[in-house]
């Protein structure tokens, strides 16, 4: 088991039936990396190409939307590895402890 700190921006559950008649049950979590303090999402400035951050994205047991007490906001997460239908590794949230919430504010350019 692997524990990150995240900034959890979205989260919400599916229950749905499949073409061929499956439930398929769980929950969409869309998080960055945070660090211990927000060191991971220092602001980037100045750079050839992209800049910013893209959103993770993880599907997790229907179960984890109850854990989700605010959003945007700080949690401790704990993840698995799993091994996708590409073969590819997956990084699966397998429970989220709250932190605090997220405050956003700007700082203007001087």
């Amino acid at each position: 088991m692997n524990k990150q700190r995240i900034l959890l921006m979205y989260a919400g559950e599916y229950d749905m039936k499949t073409e061929d008649g499956r439930i398929m049950k769980g929950c969409t979590l869309k998080y960055f990396f945070f660090g211990n303090n927000g060191e991971l999402l220092s602001v980037h400035r100045d750079q050839v190409g992209g800049v910013g951050y893209q959103n993770a994205k993880s599907n997790a047991s229907y179960d984890i939307r109850d854990q989700v007490i605010a959003a945007p906001a700080v949690y401790d997460a704990e993840f698995d590895m799993r091994v996708g239908g590409d073969g590819k590794p997956v990084l699966l949230v397998t429970a989220l402890h709250y932190v605090s919430d997220a405050i956003f504010s700007m700082v203007e350019k001087k």
